[in-house]
């Protein structure tokens, strides 16, 4: 069975998607807009559609070359369904081990990832448990990860199998079947037609006067006159900048630096495994030596058996940069290029729109695309993120979503671009 695919029970299932909100309603069509995107690969789609536990549907993207097919369901969207609110898990399968992040009853949209290894997904779990938020953690017993579930997959998942897939295009051969029979009820129709022609007349007269009087009437209403005329503000002001909210990137890596120089660098008996910055958050994760018995961190939390210490902390609040123009998509990629960032880059689906159609509204047009685009930006080295800045220093639009350090040798950045759209 191929990476994209496992087995629960009896059930076949689709995992490894990638999923986005879809507040506009149309999600469908989002859907097979994003598939469409340069840069993805997407055979197939999946729709979350609203409930009263999903206040904003979302959907699914899938690749058959993971062996993804039309009408398989999807693990993650079932067990979201199954078990509401915010939430992060990892379940051994036969294929690997699989984990899954839910937030506020929304899949994250790399929240749905299969590993082949338990070490990564461990890492992987503990990395989504320290940015908080999540009400249930769900892992094997043997992890020891505290305030953990270890219930085991087929019990959460209470048989469910549904938000199943979709082609993104329909299959040539459906299209041929359709219109060979659009053409013979086409053909019985029009037999019928000519045998009744008289008696046909009159009454598609009738019915015809009708229509058209009630469509006079709802054309007239006001209702029908306020829909017609809404359309969509202008794309600049359809979309959040984002960027000129968050604190210039330069201030956030250097209070990250500052934080991290606080901390002390090792304690007696204890390893410094993890440490996350976020904007002006730092959290740290302790690993005890086996039998230890001396001081705890300053400022931690012990875990129940004892093997781990949480530390976190808080510098002073970072001020929004204000209004920042953006660099046009080609002269970021000249400049990556002509600096040789040594970094992974990959391209992410746009935000939503942050205006909605009136909510009576039937079929409203799509929204304008955003005037700017972005990328995901990765380092992962052995030079400390503030030691390389130069490369990042002089880019507009840039946010610092994370910086990592393993404890050892390793450190990692990641970071979102805005950039004009075109050009």
């Amino acid at each position: 069975m191929v990476a994209g695919v496992v087995k629960v029970g009896r059930q076949t299932y689709a995992v490894g998607l990638l999923w986005q909100p879809s507040p506009s309603g149309r999600v469908a069509q989002a859907a097979r807009e994003a598939a469409a995107q340069p840069g993805q690969q997407s055979d197939f789609y999946c729709v979350r559609a609203a409930s009263k536990s999903v206040a904003i549907p979302q959907y699914g993207l899938a690749q058959s070359a993971q062996g993804h097919k039309s009408g398989m369901p999807t693990l993650a969207a079932s067990l979201a369904n199954a078990q509401p609110g915010s939430w992060a898990g990892a379940f051994r399968l036969r294929e690997g081990t699989w984990l899954v992040v839910v937030r506020d009853d929304l899949i994250a949209p790399d929240g749905d990832i299969i590993f082949d290894n338990d070490e990564a997904a461990r890492d992987r779990l503990l990395q989504e448990v320290s940015l908080g938020g999540v009400q249930r953690i769900y892992a094997p017993d043997g992890w020891a990860v505290p305030g953990s579930d270890p219930t085991p997959l087929p019990l959460l998942l209470q048989d469910k199998a549904e938000c199943r897939l979709q082609p993104v295009r329909l299959p040539m051969r459906l299209i041929i079947y359709g219109a060979a029979a659009g053409a013979v009820v086409l053909l019985v129709i029009f037999l019928a037609l000519q045998w009744q022609a008289e008696q046909e007349r009159i009454e598609a007269e009738q019915t015809a006067a009708q229509i058209k009087a009630q469509q006079e009437a709802i054309k007239n209403g006001p209702v029908s006159k306020m829909m017609n005329k809404w359309e969509w503000p202008p794309a600049d002001q359809c979309y959040e900048r984002r960027w000129e909210k968050a604190a210039r990137s330069t201030e956030v890596v250097e209070a990250c630096r500052a934080m991290i120089s606080k901390v002390q660098a090792a304690q007696l008996g204890w390893k410094r495994s993890t440490t996350i910055c976020t904007d002006n958050k730092l959290n740290i994760t302790w690993q005890r030596d086996k039998n230890f018995s001396g001081l705890v961190p300053t400022d931690s939390s012990v875990k129940e058996d004892l093997s781990m210490a949480t530390q976190n902390s808080t510098g002073p609040a970072l001020t929004p940069r204000g209004a920042e123009p953006l660099m046009r998509e080609t002269d970021l990629s000249a400049l990556m290029v002509h600096d040789r960032w040594p970094v992974s880059v990959i391209r992410l689906l746009d935000d939503p729109p942050i205006v909605q159609p009136p909510p009576d509204m039937k079929d409203p047009p799509p929204p304008p695309p955003p005037p700017w685009r972005k990328r995901g930006v990765k380092y992962t080295g052995k030079v400390p993120p503030w030691e390389m800045w130069r490369y990042f220093q002089d880019v507009n639009g840039l946010m610092v979503d994370k910086i990592t350090w393993d404890g050892g040798t390793t450190w990692t950045l990641e970071i979102t671009i805005y950039e004009k759209r075109g050009g």
